[in-house]
Order: structure tokens, then sequence, then C-alpha cells
């Protein structure tokens, strides 16, 4: 043996060049004992075998099987034995065999074959810092507890249909070969830490507690198919080198998989998850798919997808704070509150609302979202709740919540494309009063973004706004006295609307962008300082004719100011209301007079009028002049007529063509 005899805590056998652990009292180790000797120190079956050191040949292994056999029991049943650091120079077959007290192989090293299929360790199994050389079978075998930390499987490893009844620990241990762990159930705690594998299965393996492989190291494929945890998972920093598949799995606690790096694609079809299905800071070199339910929520915050992503999930939440898209993603989801801040996407992506998912059951998720009554606290369609500072560059929302979404500080909206089907907020309905400015207003009906709900929510005329989230209502209300703040919340808002107006326009989607448009000049003229030209004229752009997609308010405004300077006219723009029109030659004034005829008479011509002007034929002047093209008749106006005319000539066909251009507008809408 290989140990030396200096570096060894037993009573070293007498033999020559032996290291190996003297047997009972006497000089020399079992491997150099007599037929008789050995008979003495192995009485039987359940018998103590110290072996530490020894180097086991396969004879040396058949007469100490041979001694224990138990006939009763089917195999040979050792009782306490200790194989630390032996050699086993030959093929070891154990198969069946029952290990009543502990079983120590600490630091053996196993030069052929090694089968414990089927073998029963009643109490603690080591084989830790074990080498087996060639493969190692232990199908069917039960454990209570056992190590196998810092343990190298040069060839293939055998656990298949293993029974694991107390903790399992394979840190550090290393598999050259391909390890099978299928079917097998794990009853207490199973730790991998920093393993290295080659291509391992887990297929159908039930872990009933805590699962870690944290750190651990897949070179080859990863296959934890149909696999169940039942509490927490833990991959945390773990590095998948080729395929990871965990379809069909089932976790009952956490799974996370934060840190790790998926080097080839990744599955997660028909996946369901009790709790979280964590991601967080993951990096994925190949495709990431996935269709899964989870919960508690999906968590892909500063993760890296460099290569297309495609999610379908039922949920509560999805957060993808940070993530890296690089090359697009296509994520459904089902009843998710969606979180995208930071997020960025390099390519064409979209996120949408999904009919149900067939291949997972998402009644889990429904039934955490149920509040007292038994009614759903929400609907299924998502709800995009947060993209502050993404970059959302080639997204298409599609059969998605948008009401009470919050976007300040996005990138490329205006390569955003929103569907017919997204849902945005709406401006409060009906007439409100209050504290403010005129006291009684309402609001024009239009779709909104959430953070202008939010913006609003916090000024004096609140009521009907809902805030997205309470938190964003404590920042509004924060700075809703600090004008300024303010001000540059609008700008940020007004940006927002017109890089999704362009979006929308270069869609040809008119209607889409119609609201966009209004809720972008809403706020240009929230952020301009208060006695501004430029509020003022926002101001008054907004009132004559709602920003020139109100036709009604134009006519409105038209009508009002026809009426009024008809008034006007009447009552001190013509010179002479008793001939308000008549020319300064006679031969016009009887032109005149032979064509208008008796006074009070409404003529047939403007160039017709010279008797006395009454109210409607005032009216008429005023809106001859309020057209471009009519010739208005030579009427004999004062002073302030002709102010009145000038004002009319400006005034009417401003708000004829902001008329005109708000019916274009609608039609193109409708």
């Amino acid at each position: 043996m290989s140990v030396p005899a200096m570096s060894v805590p037993w009573r070293v056998c007498s033999a020559d060049a032996c290291s190996g652990a003297a047997a009972g009292d006497g000089a020399r180790c079992i491997a150099h004992l007599s037929d008789t000797e050995l008979a003495a120190s192995v009485a039987g079956p359940g018998a103590q075998i110290d072996a530490r050191g020894v180097q086991v040949t396969g004879g040396l292994l058949r007469r100490l099987v041979q001694r224990c056999t138990d006939r009763e029991r089917g195999g040979a049943v050792f009782g306490a034995c200790d194989f630390s650091d032996a050699e086993f120079v030959s093929r070891v077959d154990l198969a069946g065999a029952h290990f009543d007290g502990s079983a120590r192989f600490h630091g053996a090293m196993f030069r052929d074959r090694a089968r414990f299929s089927g073998a029963y360790f009643a109490r603690e199994a080591d084989f830790s810092g074990a080498t087996f050389d060639g493969p190692a079978a232990f199908g069917a075998a039960r454990f209570a507890r056992v190590r196998f930390a810092d343990t190298t499987f040069a060839d293939d490893a055998e656990f298949s249909a293993v029974r694991w009844r107390g903790h399992a620990q394979f840190t550090k241990a290393r598999f050259g070969g391909e390890a099978r762990f299928g079917r097998s159930t794990f009853s207490a705690f199973a730790r991998f830490d920093a393993a290295r594998f080659g291509s391992v299965s887990f297929f159908e393996v039930t872990f009933q507690r805590t699962a870690s492989f944290r750190g651990s190291w897949f070179g080859g494929d990863a296959r934890f198919v149909s696999a169940r945890f039942d509490e927490l998972a833990r991959f945390e920093r773990a590095e998948f080198a080729r395929q990871a598949r965990f379809d069909g799995s089932s976790f009952g606690g956490e799974a996370t998989f934060a840190a790790t790096n998926f080097g080839g694609a990744v599955s997660l079809q028909s996946v369901h998850c009790a709790r979280t299905l964590g991601l967080r800071w993951a990096t994925f070199e190949g495709k990431l798919g996935a269709l899964a339910s989870a919960v508690a929520g999906v968590d892909l915050s500063r993760a890296v997808c460099k290569q297309p992503v495609s999610l379908s999930v039922a949920t509560p939440a999805v957060i993808c704070d940070g993530t890296e898209f690089r090359s697009g993603a296509n994520l459904f989801a089902r009843w998710a509150d969606l979180q995208l801040d930071d997020a960025s996407f390099s390519g064409s992506s979209l996120l949408s609302g999904a009919s149900k998912l067939s291949g997972i059951n998402e009644e889990p998720v429904v039934d955490a979202l149920r509040v007292p009554g038994g009614a759903i606290a929400r609907r299924s369609i998502p709800r995009l709740v947060s993209a502050l500072r993404a970059d959302l560059g080639g997204v298409t929302f599609d059969d998605i919540d948008l009401e009470r979404t919050r976007m300040s500080g996005a990138k490329n909206l205006d390569r955003v494309r929103l569907n017919g089907s997204v849902v945005l907020a709406r401006t409060p309905r009906g007439p409100r009063a209050g504290l403010a400015l005129p006291p009684v207003w309402w609001w024009s009906r239009r779709q909104v973004l959430g953070e202008e709900a939010t913006w609003r929510s916090a000024r004096r005329k609140s009521r009907g706004w809902r805030s997205p989230t309470d938190r964003s209502r404590v920042h509004a209300l924060a700075t809703a006295n600090d004008a300024g703040q303010a001000r540059r919340d609008a700008e940020r808002i007004a940006a927002a609307y017109r890089d999704l107006r362009k979006g929308r326009e270069e869609l040809r989607n008119a209607p889409g962008a119609a609201d966009l448009y209004y809720g972008e000049m809403e706020m240009r003229r929230h952020a301009a300082p208060r006695l501004s030209v430029e509020r003022l004229l926002l101001s008054a752009y907004w009132l004559v004719s709602g920003y020139a997609l109100r036709a009604g308010r134009a006519l409105a405004c038209l009508l009002v100011a026809l009426t009024l300077a008809a008034v006007a006219f009447h009552q001190f723009g013509f010179s002479d209301l008793r001939t308000p029109f008549a020319d300064t030659t006679a031969a016009a004034a009887a032109s005149v007079t032979r064509s208008v005829g008796s006074p009070g008479t409404l003529p047939h011509d403007l160039h017709e009028l010279g008797s006395a002007a009454t109210m409607p034929e005032a009216w008429i002047y005023a809106a001859a002049a309020a057209v471009p093209g009519v010739t208005l008749p030579k009427a004999q106006l004062t002073v302030a007529g002709h102010a009145i005319a000038i004002a009319v000539h400006l005034l009417g066909p401003l708000f004829l063509g902001l008329a005109l251009l708000s019916v274009r507008g609608r039609v193109k809408r409708s």
C-alpha cells in the first residue's frame, strides 16, 4: 500500500512494505492473516472489519464476503467496517451487501469496476476522498447518511433508483464520465455544492428536502427532466457548459439560479414553481425557452441573455430589472405584473398577453391571487408596471395593460409598437368640483399614460385620478409643492408621449397617435413656466381647439367670435346704423335702395345691403368677414369697427382652419 507508515493513525501491519492496520490485537493486517486467523478475526455475518490502509485483492474480498454471507438475508452482512485509505486492486462486487454498522471508505481507491448495486447502508456511509478509476454502480442502493465529498469518479457513476434516507453529501465530487441519478429519492438534504459533472441525469428524481448545487460545474448535458424539488432548490453560481433541461420539473419552494452561467440552450418546459423562479444575475449564452408557472414570480433581474429568449409564463410577477436581451425576447404572460426598469432590448421583441397556456397548471397561481370571498384580484392580461430608464427599442406590446405603467427615462420609445389591443389609462368621467380655478371642471375623454395619472393625482384637480402605485404617488405628493420638479416631471412625461406617438404614426395608426399627441401637448403646457409666452400660447391652443383634435371647441369658438363681432358691429362698429352700407355716391345709394326694398327686409346678397342694419345682418356681415375669399360690401365703419373687422379677418380663418383640421383628423381616426 502506498500510504506511508509514519502518516497513518493506526498500528501498522508488521509485514514488509505494508501499511495496513493490524487486525485486532495481532501484528498483521487482514490481508496477511491465514485462513484460521481470518476466521477468528471475522467470525461471520455482522462481523466488524478493520481494513484501513489494506491492499484488498479480489481473493481477499471474496474471503471476506464468504465469511459474512447470511443466506437468510440473501447476501453479505457486515457490521461496522472501515476500509479507509484501502486500495481495491481488482473488481469489487458488493452488490446486495448489508452494512448494519457504519461503512467507512474514506480515501479508498477502487482500481477497477465497483459494484454496490442494491446494497443497504443502515448507518453512515463515508466515501469522501475516495477514487473510483472504473465504473461505479450504486443502483437501487439504500443509504442512511452518506458522504461522497471530494470523491472522484473517473468513469461512469450509476446511482439510479437509490433511496437516500439521510443527508447525502457530494460536495466537490468529480464525475469524469456520465452520472445517472434517475428515479432516485433524496429524503433529506442533498448537497452537491462545487461538484464537477460531465453529463448528468436526474430524470424523475425526488428531492424531499433542500437540494443544493451551488458552484457546481456541468461539463456535459445536464438533464433534470421531470425532477421534483419539494423544498428549496439552489443553483447559485453554477455553470452549465452545455444544454440544461428542466422540462416537466416541479419546485415546491424557491428555485434560485442566481449568478448561474448557462453555456448552452436552457429548456424549462412545463415547469411549476410554488414560490419564486429566480434567475437573477444569470448569463445565458444559448437560447432560453420556458413554459412555466410560478406562484410568487419569475425574477430575471440583471440577467444577460445573449441569444433569443422565449418565455411563456403564468405568474403574478415578472421582474426584469436591468436585464439585457441582446437578441430580443418573446414574452407571453398571464396574470403577471411586469417590471422592466433599466432593461434593454437589442433585437425585435414581443411582450404580450396569452390565452390559456397548455402544458402547465396555473390553478395554484390563480388561487394565490384570490381575495376573501373567492374573487380573483386581477385580470389574466399582464400589466406593465414599470419601465423606468429601460431601452425599449424594437419592442412590440400586444394584449397588455399599460394603464399604470411608469416610463420616465425610457429610451427609444419612438421604436415601440403599441398594437390595438393594448390597454391604456383613461381620463376620469363626468364633471368634478373642488378648490381650484375654475371650481367645476371635466376632462376630455382620452387615453393617458400611467405617468400622467400619477402626476395629476398630486395636483389640485386630482379627483378621479388613480396613481399606478403607492410608491409613485408618494413621490408625486412629495414634489407637489415643488413647481420646478413638477415641471421637470411633466417634461419627461411629454418626451415619453412624443416618442410613443412617433411610433404609432410610423405605423399609420392615426387613432392611437391622436391621444398620445394630446397627452404630449398637455404635458408640454404644464412643463412651461406659468407666466411664459409658451404657456399662454399652448393654453390658448388647448382652449380653442383641444390642440386641433376637438372640432367642437373650434366651431364653438368660431360661433362665439362671430356673435361677439356681430354685437360689436351692431352697437358701435357702424358709423351710421340706419345706413351702415350706404355708398358715398347717389347712384350707388339709389341702386342699393332699389335692391334692398323696405327697411328691415334681409337682402339677398351682401352687396345689396343699404338700409338700417338688423342684428342678423350684422352677424352675416361678420361671418362674411371671417371667410376668406368672400367680397364684403362697402360699409361705413368707425375706428372700432375697422378694428373689429381686422380681428374677425384674423380669428375667423384661424378658428375655421382649426375646425377643419380637427374634422379631418377625426375622419382619419374613424
